[in-house]
């Protein structure tokens, strides 16, 4: 128990002293709300824990230890949030443009692992036999890779800076690949893990997970229209910063070839009249012309 309590300190140590930070930085996440909830419910676990650690291990309720897991889960899933939107929170355009290329190489792996599993499924179908275990096992692999990608874009999608035309493109996703198909899909796994009739032959299943993939891959299309307007409006701006500049630049010579002239003309010249003038008349030249 002693030891427990170590680990505890120590990890509430660098929880709190991270949070402290990004409410410092990044004030306006809701993620942080999030993790703050789901921190104070770890610690009221922490309680019947403790309170059940002290008795003997046939006394203990079995439930305790579920929902003491299901809590840190919460917790290490909504820090995980907070991390990556603490990551996406950008506010120069260079930055932003980078994060637009990291969102279409996840684009990318979406689209390529869906389409992994639509030829896997697609070989299975045709020759008509069930999803073996190791085949399962390598499908549930893609589909982790589908997910993975997915989750980061999903998080992307709900940044208030993200276009509109973004955001309609992962609609459709949502909609088509992880709606409408997915239950598609969830039919075709069920025959393939049963009695390998399957509801669809191999040219139905491929033509309708193509039609669902199209959208992601439109996705990928609308990431890279983004990339280039923010990319464009950002060289236009550098043009108009850089004109800016060269402006003030001619403007700072002028201004100082002005300076000059002034100096030279209407007070040097002046100065070293009079002082030619004093020099005569300390020399005895009385002359009008002198005076």
């Amino acid at each position: 128990t002693a030891l427990l309590g170590q680990f505890r300190q120590q990890g509430d140590r660098a929880f709190k002293g991270a949070l402290e930070r990004l409410r410092a930085t990044h004030s306006g996440l809701p993620e942080l709300g999030r993790v703050e909830s789901a921190m104070r419910q770890v610690e009221t676990i922490r309680g019947q824990v403790d309170s059940e650690i002290a008795k003997p291990g046939d006394q203990r309720a079995p439930q305790t230890a579920a929902r003491s897991v299901a809590g840190l889960t919460t917790l290490v899933e909504a820090s995980q949030q907070l991390r990556l939107a603490a990551e996406m929170r950008i506010e120069n355009a260079e930055a932003r443009i980078a994060e637009l290329q990291k969102l279409k190489h996840l684009a990318w792996v979406t689209s390529e692992f869906a389409g992994r599993e639509r030829a896997a499924i697609a070989a299975v179908i045709s020759a008509g036999r069930a999803i073996a275990p190791e085949h399962l096992e390598e499908l549930s692999r893609l589909r982790g890779s589908v997910e993975l990608a997915w989750g980061l874009i999903d998080l992307q999608m709900g940044r208030n800076d993200t276009s509109a035309a973004l955001k309609a493109a992962a609609a459709r996703i949502k909609a088509g690949y992880f709606g409408e198909f997915q239950a598609f899909r969830e039919r075709v796994y069920r025959a393939g893990t049963t009695d390998a009739v399957y509801p669809v032959d191999a040219n139905q299943w491929f033509s309708a997970a193509t039609r669902a993939i199209e959208d992601i891959l439109s996705l990928n299309e609308a990431i890279g229209l983004a990339t280039a307007t923010l990319t464009g409006d950002t060289a236009s701006q550098a043009t108009k910063a850089l004109a800016v500049n060269v402006g003030l630049l001619v403007l700072g010579l002028v201004v100082a070839g002005f300076a000059f002239w002034i100096a030279a003309v209407r007070v040097a010249r002046p100065l070293k009249q009079l002082a030619g003038t004093t020099q005569r008349l300390a020399e005895g030249d009385t002359r009008p012309d002198c005076t």
